[in-house]
């Protein structure tokens, strides 16, 4: 028996599966929700990559909004600064876990918490619709 010989390969599908078109114009639901989203670690590289998907989602779907709730750091406060300041996905809340990092955060129009009970309430924020924990 020749044991490299492997079975056919059969279809077992009896449809094709409907196609998505990602053009703007193939939805006719125009009322789709907003999501918001939390990213608790945002200055580490999988913190920095959900933000970059969150805002090239925001430019290749004009119908889809991605709103950055809530973002948090440990003590990058500079990097932090700079999310929260971005034009195209600006955070509402800033959470900074080091309360002596969180002294020194520059002064901007958003809501800063300071100290790691934060993250805990941010998770569980009833406003946020996804939570991306990406903490070390």
């Amino acid at each position: 028996m020749d044991r490299s010989a492997k079975p056919p390969i059969t279809n077992t599908m009896t449809e094709t599966p409907p196609r998505h078109d990602p053009s703007p114009d193939s939805s006719t639901d125009s009322s789709r929700s907003a999501q918001n989203v939390a990213v608790l670690g945002g200055t580490g590289s999988i913190g920095l990559a959900t933000l970059d998907v969150l805002k090239n989602l925001t430019r290749i779907d004009r119908q889809a909004q991605w709103n950055l709730t809530v973002v948090s750091g440990h003590h990058n406060v500079e990097r932090l600064a700079e999310i929260a300041g971005d034009p195209l996905l600006p955070a509402r809340r800033v959470v900074v876990s080091d309360p002596k990092s969180g002294a020194r955060f520059p002064a901007s129009g958003v809501d800063l918490k300071i100290g790691p009970e934060h993250l805990v309430e941010a998770a569980q924020d009833e406003e946020v619709d996804v939570v991306v924990a990406a903490i070390v």
